[in-house]
C-alpha cells in the first residue's frame, strides 16, 4: 500500500480492493483517502475521498457497491454515519445513519442486510445490534449481542451468523472488572 495507514477496513468490487480511510500513526490523524488496488494489474491508486475523516470504522461490499459505516473522528466521537461508494461512477453518497453511533464493531452482510454488532461509543462498550435494509435505506434493531464487546469479528456463513473474539470488560475471580480480549465464538 503506498501510503502507510491503521484502523482501516477494506471492500471490493469488479476485482479491486478499497482499503477506506483509517489512521495515520506518525501524524495521529484520521484519513479521508481511499486506496484502491487493482488486483489484474495489482496496482494501487487513490480514488475518491470518503466525505469524512474517520478510523475504526467498518467497510462492507455488496453487489459492487463498498459500504463504509460508522467509526471515529479525530476528536473520538463515535458516528452513525453510512456512505455508499460506487466504483464505476466514482462517487460516495450518504445512507441512512445506524440508529446507534458505533466504531471497532463488527459487520457482515447477512441474510440480504448488513448486520452490525457491538463496538464502542461515548457510553463505553455496547451489546446492541442492528441491521441495514438495503431496499427500504433503513436500519432496524437486530437481536442484540449478549455481551457488551468490541472489535468483534462477524462471519455469514451457510445461513448462520457468527461472532468471534473482540474486547470485553469482564468480571475477575476477585470480582473486579478488567479489559479482556475474548476468544469464543457465538452463533
Amino acid at each position: 500500500m503506498p501510503s502507510p495507514r491503521c484502523l482501516f477496513s477494506i471492500g471490493e468490487s469488479d476485482n479491486m480492493l478499497f482499503a477506506v480511510a483509517g489512521k495515520d500513526l506518525q501524524s495521529n490523524e484520521s484519513l479521508d483517502t481511499v486506496m484502491c488496488y487493482d488486483v489484474e494489474k495489482m496496482k494501487w491508486s487513490e480514488t475518491k475521498k470518503l466525505p469524512l475523516k474517520v478510523h475504526g470504522h467498518a467497510v462492507v461490499s455488496h453487489k459492487g457497491t463498498v459500504y463504509c459505516i460508522g467509526g471515529k473522528t479525530d476528536d473520538n466521537k463515535a458516528l452513525n454515519k453510512m456512505f455508499a461508494y460506487n466504483h464505476k461512477q466514482s462517487e460516495w453518497r450518504e445512507l441512512a445513519a445506524m440508529k446507534t453511533p458505533r466504531a471497532m464493531f463488527g459487520s457482515v452482510v447477512h441474510g440480504g442486510r448488513i448486520v452490525v454488532a457491538g463496538g464502542v461509543n461515548e457510553d463505553g462498550l455496547t451489546a446492541l445490534s442492528e441491521a441495514y435494509d438495503f431496499t427500504a435505506n433503513k436500519w432496524e434493531p437486530f437481536v442484540d449481542f449478549p455481551q457488551e464487546r468490541s472489535s468483534v469479528n462477524l462471519l455469514s456463513s451457510s445461513g448462520s451468523l457468527y461472532a468471534v473474539g473482540g474486547f470485553a470488560m469482564v468480571e475477575t475471580e476477585s470480582k473486579e472488572v478488567a479489559p479482556t480480549e475474548v476468544t469464543d465464538v457465538w452463533q
